[in-house]
């Protein structure tokens, strides 16, 4: 309750089933070919999981296609779906691969070798055939965006049921926060992985704070202050924010730059309540949770021009902003601290909090429950 903001659980309708052999799942314990590593680890973890506690109904939220098969010989009889928020493979990893493009998961290492390269390129096209052959053992699959029905389609040869995540609106609604004027604060929510690219955040405040000061004389606006929530899972994620720290350090930022970790429900809820903007740099987010309810608390938010904000949740200029690189956010914030007025801010913010309406927990139960109606 205290960090998601759930009341009213019925304990009496769950039964929790603790797994041994879950570190398997990890990716940490595969340092090298993880996504097969992490796919035969889940087989593994699977196999306990149905000798355990055999099923009628398979549902997999966490994206372990590897399991379908495993339910499908040891489980006889049980029905097997799956709810994907990310594919393990799309064909943007592929091609990026292609490209020789590095990022967090294509080390510098290998996209700067061309051996290495097509190693890895033929390695992903083997796994994206095995992806589609588990895939197929699925009964009823349902995604949670556009962007992931377009790569599980694509990859697995469906037509997937897209149901929107359920996302607590009400929770970060403008009935509850006042769309007043807000504090001069950027705002960031996601956990510490490194997808989620704050050090992309770090370096658009460090751009946003020269365009500020070389026009200070003839804007008068002051440099917002950047406050980071978001959560860490272990030693690894607590490593990367002592390193994005120091990043800040470097950037000369860092007294505009607070970082809150594992913050509590009611601290971050106060924090969105008095930001007025907001920014999100993951690349390909599938969807987007943190996005919607950053917009549902009037703040006005810049993603990044990609995956669910793009194709789900902003409306380019309307709802929302979205851009690529630290010159386009910063130019974005700048834009709207310069040429905004108080009308044309309460009007994006008005926008953007109908539109997350659909992403309501009432909209997901009856569109989840439509869609799983023949299975259960």
């Amino acid at each position: 309750k205290d960090r998601f903001g759930i009341d009213n659980l019925n304990r009496e309708s769950l039964r929790f089933v603790y797994l041994s052999s879950e570190s398997l799942l990890k990716a940490e314990s595969f340092p090298r070919l993880t996504l097969l590593g992490q796919s035969l680890g889940s087989v593994i973890v699977g196999i306990e999981a149905i000798y355990r506690c055999s099923p009628d109904v398979f549902i997999d939220t966490m994206g372990y296609a590897f399991t379908y098969p495993v339910v499908y010989l040891l489980s006889k009889g049980s029905t097997i779906a799956t709810y994907t928020h990310y594919p393990t493979i799309s064909t943007d990893m592929l091609q990026r691969v292609y490209e020789r493009r590095p990022s967090y998961n294509n080390d510098a290492m290998i996209s700067n070798n061309m051996v290495t390269s097509v190693i890895k390129y033929v390695y992903y096209v083997a796994f994206s055939l095995l992806y589609r052959f588990v895939g197929g053992y699925a009964d009823l699959v349902i995604v949670n965006s556009s962007w992931t029905k377009m790569h599980i389609d694509q990859l697995w040869g469906i037509n997937a049921t897209t149901v929107f995540p359920p996302c607590d609106v009400s929770q970060f609604s403008s009935k509850n926060l006042p769309l007043t004027e807000r504090e001069n604060v950027i705002v960031s929510l996601g956990q510490f992985r490194p997808e989620k690219n704050h050090a992309l955040q770090l370096i658009t405040l460090q751009k946003l704070k020269q365009k500020i000061e070389q026009r200070k004389s003839e804007s008068g606006i002051e440099v917002p202050k950047l406050l980071l929530y978001g959560g860490c899972r272990d030693e690894h994620d607590e490593s990367r924010v002592e390193e994005l720290r120091t990043l800040a350090s470097n950037l000369d930022i860092e007294d505009l730059v607070e970082f809150h970790l594992n913050a509590p429900f009611d601290e971050l809820k106060d924090a969105l309540a008095r930001s007025l903007l907001g920014i999100h740099t993951m690349w390909n987010e599938h969807f987007g949770i943190a996005p919607v309810e950053i917009l549902a608390s009037g703040v006005l938010l810049c993603a990044h021009n990609s995956g669910g904000p793009k194709m789900d949740i902003i409306s380019q200029g309307t709802t929302g902003f979205l851009a690529t690189d630290a010159e386009e956010y910063a130019d974005t914030f700048l834009q709207i601290l310069e040429k905004y007025d108080k009308e044309k801010r309460q009007e994006i913010r008005s926008a953007a909090a109908e539109s997350v309406k659909r992403f309501s927990q009432e909209n997901f139960l009856l569109s989840f429950s439509a869609a799983t109606k023949s299975i259960l």
